[in-house]
């Protein structure tokens, strides 16, 4: 893990797991040193025979996948939207039709780096920004979040995006039943450059100037993103 700037236990993480359950805050479950992943919730505390357990919605693959664990054992982790995030390990007891059913953890950390969830762009996902006041580019999303956003770019010859540089009045248009939600971003850094084997560039960005009110949009968004998600994956 991380290394924490807090350790949560006691009746403050008893709370603090109430608080995510009602408020069916997102969370997202790996099973550690695979590739497994998933974005769930929170369902329950449950009391049995003297002990508590934390119930966690199942989804779509979950046994087959922990069954390449030996230790039997989850990570969690809860997102804020200031970026803060939560973070704690607990081992399946069992999984059954409706939920998981995990020990109770001991503790939660409050990890110290800022980090977001990185979201799968929906198909029709797009990025419009300019390189120059005059140039505009725009681009297929693979990922996003609210620090920034990875996408797929083709560069004519005279125009060159490179480490470092700076682009301005960016546009995520982000797929919403037949319309599309957008997005302003004002500027952000270009972080990452790599040609792939099809000759396009793979682009990350790091959002720099982005309106609070731009920013609470996009994590509505994705937040109604990954609930559609979770219903869908719960009726497989």
């Amino acid at each position: 893990m991380d290394q924490p700037t807090e350790i949560i236990s006691g009746q403050k993480l008893i709370e603090m797991l109430y608080e995510w359950i009602d408020s069916r805050r997102i969370c997202k479950m790996e099973i550690p040193d695979t590739s497994y992943g998933w974005f769930t919730l929170l369902s329950g505390i449950q009391e049995e025979s003297g002990a508590q357990y934390l119930l966690v919605d199942t989804v779509a693959g979950f046994e087959k996948a922990l069954s390449h664990s030996q230790r039997q054992e989850v990570s969690l982790q809860i997102l804020e939207k200031d970026g803060i995030r939560f973070q704690f390990k607990t081992r399946v007891i069992k999984s059954r039709h409706s939920d998981i059913q995990t020990e109770l953890p001991s503790e939660i950390w409050r990890i110290q780096r800022r980090a977001g969830f990185r979201i799968t762009a929906l198909s029709g996902t797009e990025i419009t920004f300019h390189i120059h006041p005059e140039k505009e580019k725009r681009a297929k999303v693979k990922d996003y979040s609210l620090g920034g956003v990875a996408f797929f770019l083709e560069l004519e010859k005279d125009v060159k995006l490179n480490m470092n540089d700076k682009v301005t009045n960016i546009h995520l248009r982000l797929p919403q039943g037949r319309e599309f939600r957008t997005i302003h971003i004002a500027s952000a850094v270009v972080r990452r450059v790599e040609l792939d084997s099809q000759g396009k560039y793979f682009c990350a960005l790091e959002f720099l100037e982005f309106p609070e009110n731009s920013k609470q949009q996009l994590w509505n968004y994705m937040i109604d993103t990954q609930r559609s998600l979770i219903r869908k994956l719960k009726s497989i």
